[in-house]
């Protein structure tokens, strides 16, 4: 199968991820080009050059004002049009404002494209985005994402789109990375980025610093815990990216009312650094508002981590997997946090046969013959 597909994405910290997807279908034939907006970065392949310029334009250090963010807009409306006009096949990763004049272009010539959904950026759009949202699935080609995420477009839109709807998600590489951490590493790593945890219990509390995270909500209940128990725990915020100082100072001042042992990660961590952490945590707590069962969740699973979820986060494919967690309302997380701490070991044994099955489940050897039906189809 020899096809060149142009695959657009927004965020930069998704390189690793589509980067991934391009070697794999590279492997069976298929050439995908990708192009982080953001940034404004190709791939070694892209013939384009305009991003340098659009880029310095962005950061000119002139105030923009309403009629400069209109050009620059229209300059990049542009620019990507005239990239895709190259393709006869886009994949959009991540549905956003910035990617609608370009789907409407592709409408427009005929050129035919694939809507990938990560998540939140459906999850927790407002009804009037969804209304809009609702052009684009009807010209797209393909809807692909997660099982839990299209369970919810075939809800909103009461099955208009079912026909359209493919599962296609992520393989996880960092099972790769944990699989050849060797003991040295993780050793020095945790004695150097973790001196605090040596001998405690390890609770990590989210994956990132956005308040959809509800850390708040979670170190109210934390900070009812019976001293014991705080005192042999240490509890570990992931806060890299996608909050506010203000947001994580409010959480510091928080968390410093009582006595409570914490970390703050603040700096981005990845690669071995990311791997031990989770293997070193011993729960994990997620409470936040939406969840497309993220990569953080699937890793601490691979770890054989007690995964302790809100009681509104579901995941049908973990639930059809057979994989052992714990669901439990906000009220009660302290109570949970107890019982499971005060009885870790019978806990930790319900978690064994939990890296088998996730990995059966979302590892890029399963779900790279996936991507590849798509866009084959």
């Amino acid at each position: 199968m020899n096809k060149t597909i142009l695959l657009l994405y927004v965020f930069n910290n998704h390189r690793s991820i589509v980067e991934r997807l391009a070697s794999e279908m590279c492997n069976h034939g298929i050439t995908i080009d990708i192009f982080c907006i953001k940034d404004c970065s190709a791939s070694k392949r892209s013939t384009t050059r305009w991003p340098i310029l659009f880029t310095l334009l962005s950061c000119l250090p002139f105030k923009k004002t309403s009629i400069i963010t209109s050009l620059l807009s229209k300059i990049a409306v542009n620019r990507i049009n005239e990239l895709v006009g190259k393709y006869s096949y886009v994949d959009f990763h991540s549905l956003y404002p910035i990617f609608y004049k370009a789907m409407d272009y592709c409408n427009h010539k005929g050129i035919k494209y694939d809507i990938t959904l990560w998540g939140s950026d459906f999850l927790r759009a407002s009804n009037e985005k969804k209304l809009t949202i609702k052009r684009y699935f009807t010209n797209a080609h393909l809807i692909k994402s997660s099982k839990g995420v299209l369970n919810a477009v075939s809800n909103e839109y009461d099955s208009l789109f079912d026909d359209k709807l493919f599962y296609a998600d992520f393989g996880n590489a960092v099972f790769d990375t944990l699989d050849s951490l060797n003991e040295e590493d993780y050793t020095y790593i945790c004695d150097h980025l973790f001196p605090s945890a040596k001998g405690k219990i390890v609770v990590s509390c989210g994956y990132n610093a956005s308040p959809a995270q509800n850390h708040l909500l979670m170190i109210d209940e934390i900070k009812k815990l019976p001293e014991d128990i705080k005192a042999k725990s240490l509890f570990v915020f992931l806060l890299s990216y996608g909050g506010t100082k203000e947001y994580i100072h409010k959480l510091e001042e928080e968390l410093n009312k009582d006595n409570v042992s914490y970390q703050f990660l603040t700096n981005t961590i990845s690669g071995n650094k990311l791997a031990t952490l989770r293997k070193l945590s011993d729960i994990t707590v997620n409470f936040q508002e939406t969840d497309s069962f993220s990569f953080s969740l699937q890793e601490h699973l691979y770890c054989q981590n007690i995964l302790i979820l809100a009681s509104w986060l579901s995941y049908q494919e973990i639930d059809n997997a057979g994989i052992f967690y714990i669901h439990t309302n906000p009220d009660s997380l302290c109570n949970t946090l107890c019982e499971v701490i005060n009885n870790l070991s019978f806990y930790k044994s319900k978690c064994i046969a939990n890296k088998d099955l996730i990995y059966d489940l979302i590892s890029w050897h399963r779900m790279s013959s996936l991507w590849l039906e798509s866009y084959g189809k």
